[in-house]
């Protein structure tokens, strides 16, 4: 059961990336109502797919309520300019990403014209940038992000949330201006 299960996330992230390099959306955000939806596992293995694919690919996390798996310089450090970009791009297996890390100025950072140009710069480079942001029920930083993406995809845990709460959620989005280009179903036992 285990291997029909990751065979069917395999081919629905797959479906995915085919879906996001026919929409030509560069910079894509991704979040979800509640943590522990699975975006984060999401949007790693499709930038996994995305490069498999021959696109020059970089992970964005903004989540500033966790704290990073390292002790490297952050996102945070390069927008309260205490780094540079090139000392805060990792490469995990391949991919680049960009991690974040606690700070209880997420809004004012994420609002900044600083990070507004890092997005750009890395549009720039890349052919996509998949920003982690953080879950809606903890901060607003998922819609500040939102407004300067391409697009949103929504991830919703299966059989977590009330289809009014995701439709609440959805229209909340929209109202600040954000494009929900998709929303994902997570942990289904059934493909997505």
């Amino acid at each position: 059961m285990e291997k029909k299960l990751e065979k069917q996330f395999i081919e629905s992230v797959n479906r995915l990336a085919v879906r996001i390099t026919q929409e030509k959306n560069s910079v894509l955000s991704f979040s979800s109502i509640d943590k522990h939806e699975g975006t984060s596992t999401i949007v790693y293995n499709l930038a996994k797919v995305l490069q498999e694919m021959n696109n020059r690919v970089i992970v964005l996390d903004t989540n500033m309520s966790k704290t990073s798996k390292k002790d490297n310089l952050s996102l945070v450090d390069y927008l309260e300019e205490k780094a540079k970009l090139e000392d805060i791009i990792l490469n995990e297996q391949g991919i680049a990403v960009i991690e974040s890390a606690v700070s209880e100025k997420s809004k004012t950072l994420l609002s900044s014209e600083k990070f507004s140009a890092l997005v750009s710069l890395l549009k720039q480079t890349y052919d996509f940038v998949l920003i982690d942001t953080s879950p809606m029920s903890e901060s607003v930083d998922s819609i500040l992000v939102g407004r300067i993406s391409d697009g949103m995809i929504f991830i919703v845990e299966a059989n977590k949330h009330s289809s009014q709460i995701l439709q609440e959620q959805v229209q909340t989005l929209k109202r600040n201006g954000i494009s929900v280009i998709g929303t994902v179903l997570s942990k289904s036992q059934e493909s997505m």
